[in-house]
């Protein structure tokens, strides 16, 4: 009740774990889209990569590695 665990990798294998893991979810598949078209503007010198930054949003899967906050 003292510790809370969480993993980050989205793994399909947390949710049989006991207790079963949290974990913070990453879109992998947009992810490497997002890779792909810096590498094709990179090549193309279409655009200067050295100064983008790309944020993708992830999401946080609670399961009952998380205890309750203290007040």
């Amino acid at each position: 009740g003292d510790v809370s665990v969480v993993s980050f990798d989205g793994s399909p294998v947390c949710e049989f774990c006991s207790p079963p893991l949290s974990t913070i979810k990453q879109p992998v598949e947009e992810m490497g889209r997002a890779a792909v078209d810096l590498l094709l503007d990179a090549i193309g010198q279409r655009q200067n990569t050295a100064a983008v930054r790309t944020v993708i949003r992830s999401s946080l899967i609670l399961r009952e590695s998380i205890g309750p906050t203290k007040s």
